[in-house]
């Protein structure tokens, strides 16, 4: 969780796509602006791509980032 108390922000956002009877939703770092991707997963690196549905979260990106990915991400399974 970010911020230590209450809800986090995945679930925030998994409430709202099933609130709005969407399924899913894909988010990715644009031109190495990761503002969105290090907001909702704790990622800081330069490129990957979240898809996050009602239940499940993923985090996907080249080999470069997996050891950093263990180290910063929580809630996001990372996708090989």
């Amino acid at each position: 969780r970010q911020g230590g108390k209450g809800m986090s922000r995945l679930k925030k956002i998994q409430q709202a796509l099933s609130k709005a009877k969407l399924d899913a939703m894909i988010l990715r770092v644009w031109e190495s602006d990761n503002k969105n991707v290090l907001y909702l997963s704790g990622f800081s690196g330069s490129a990957a791509h979240l898809f996050i549905s009602r239940k499940k979260a993923y985090i996907i990106c080249d080999p470069r980032y997996w050891l950093r990915i263990a180290g910063e991400v929580r809630e996001f399974k990372l996708v090989k």
